[in-house]
């Protein structure tokens, strides 16, 4: 009790004594309702030889009420000079010990790669040299060990690595990384990480690590080349699933397709690559170019009739660009799932098809769409791909005039929720967005891209 006393005092924090003793008055003390207990006299008694044996080992003097000397305690107060052996008695670390200790632990991070990490040591390492817990556990020196290792492994990670196989490497057992320092990693990265994300599993593959590997999903025109290998993806109906190493060992050589979408969520992404819907009929049975029409309220003839040249995707039957012989007909965009904040795999390939549009042997430079939800995360992710992977990056549906279209099954949000959405109406950096932010504001409504049905499958993109 006297020892954390102290260790609150402004003379611990200054390594100073001051005029006052750490201590406590015993009627206001925890020892309080035993040293008073009037059905049990030796309670007190007992109390009394503790502090007694203290009091002449000088660790402690007692002061006693006028004329109830030896009978009830008033104040006990602790010697400065004997806190080292109250520290002996009490069988503790003393506190300046463990935060030498704590920081000794944390050094290594001084000179970490990551600028983020050094600026989390940079402010706990001031803090401890204070004499400041900073928030850490002084007893878990083993556990912030654990963490240094974690984050002085992160940067040499080449590739995307499931969490188990990174523990045994790294701390010599598989759950390790789970059970004790995963929850302090995500803590760090929510708080000091360069870029917010919407989920837990976002923020660890940031850096590297992941449950189980996952696969970049795509689907249109587009050649690839593995070694002394040439794949022509557009052959595929439905697309595929490129595993990471598959992605980083490939080289795109063409891309036929008049446009590129980026589709954030799973269901939109299916959608869009079969086609939308049974209501999807050849376009040229419309009076319309090569590529789908889709029938329904939500697209209004005013709209249809600006339309230039609409996406054409797998599952269309019965066109007059369909060879004989065949169900389906080559889409004529490339699509790509992100899965909310694009994986390290989606981001790979994003960036060897920007390495393609941007490569002097270009056939062709596709425009690229992003196609997600309209709330706090979608903008961001918009943003976030366009920032760090396709510079040209354009949204798609994402736009006041979708918004207002789809106001009926938007979902409302609190106050929290929207000053989140302030924050980015407030930022130049998302100028571009701030109509739609506004609108979202003012009817404090977010809507989410499945909601938008399949009737909302992209009508019509650019050619």
């Amino acid at each position: 009790m006297l020892i954390s006393k102290y260790e609150g005092s402004r003379s611990f924090q200054t390594g100073i004594p001051g005029k006052q003793r750490p201590q406590f008055t015993m009627k206001k003390s925890p020892l309080a309702g035993d040293y008073f207990d009037e059905m049990d006299h030796r309670k007190r008694e007992a109390i009394h030889a503790v502090l007694a044996e203290l009091a002449s080992a000088g660790v402690i003097e007692v002061t006693w009420p006028r004329f109830q000397e030896g009978r009830q305690v008033e104040k006990v107060y602790l010697n400065f000079d004997a806190i080292p052996r109250a520290y002996e008695l009490a069988g503790l670390v003393p506190r300046a010990e463990q935060l030498r200790r704590l920081r000794q632990v944390l050094a290594p991070l001084a000179s970490h790669p990551w600028e983020w990490v050094r600026r989390w040591w940079a402010g706990v390492d001031a803090a401890l040299a204070r004499r400041r817990a900073a928030g850490l556990d002084l007893e878990d020196l083993e556990g912030y060990g654990e963490l240094v290792k974690v984050l002085l492994a992160l940067p040499e990670l080449d590739d995307i690595i499931p969490e188990r196989i990174f523990s045994q490497r790294v701390l010599g057992d598989s759950k390790a990384f789970e059970q004790r320092v995963k929850k302090r990693l995500l803590a760090l990265l929510k708080r000091y990480g360069p870029e917010e994300y919407e989920t837990d599993e976002e923020y660890l593959d940031s850096v590297g690590l992941t449950d189980n590997p996952k696969m970049v999903l795509v689907a249109g025109p587009f050649i690839i080349r593995v070694g002394k290998t040439t794949v022509d993806m557009g052959e595929l109906p439905g697309g595929l699933g490129l595993a990471a190493h598959t992605v980083r060992a490939m080289e795109i050589t063409a891309v036929a397709a008049r446009w590129v979408l980026l589709v954030e969520n799973l269901t939109s992404y299916y959608q869009v690559v079969q086609g939308g819907s049974e209501g999807a009929v050849p376009c040229r049975e419309r009076g319309g170019g090569r590529g789908l029409a889709v029938e329904g309220p939500e697209w209004a003839a005013e709209d249809q009739e600006k339309t230039v040249a609409p996406p054409c995707f797998p599952g269309t039957v019965g066109s007059a660009d369909t060879p004989a012989g065949e169900t389906w007909r080559r889409p004529a965009g490339l699509v790509v799932y992100t899965g909310g904040f694009p994986h390290r795999g989606v981001q790979l390939f994003l960036r060897k098809l920007q390495d393609y549009r941007e490569s002097p042997g270009a056939t062709a430079r596709p425009p690229v769409y992003h196609w997600g939800d309209m709330d706090y995360g979608g903008i961001r992710i918009c943003e976030y791909i366009r920032r760090n992977l396709i510079p040209d990056l354009q949204p798609y549906l994402m736009d006041v005039t979708t918004y207002t279209r789809y106001l009926p099954v938007g979902i409302p949000f609190g106050d929290e929720y929207a000053a989140r959405l302030r924050h980015l109406s407030e930022d130049p950096a998302y100028a571009p967005w701030h109509p739609l932010l506004q609108a979202m504001l003012k009817h404090h409504k977010w809507v989410e891209q499945e909601s938008m049905g399949p009737g909302a499958t992209p009508p019509v993109l650019p050619p």
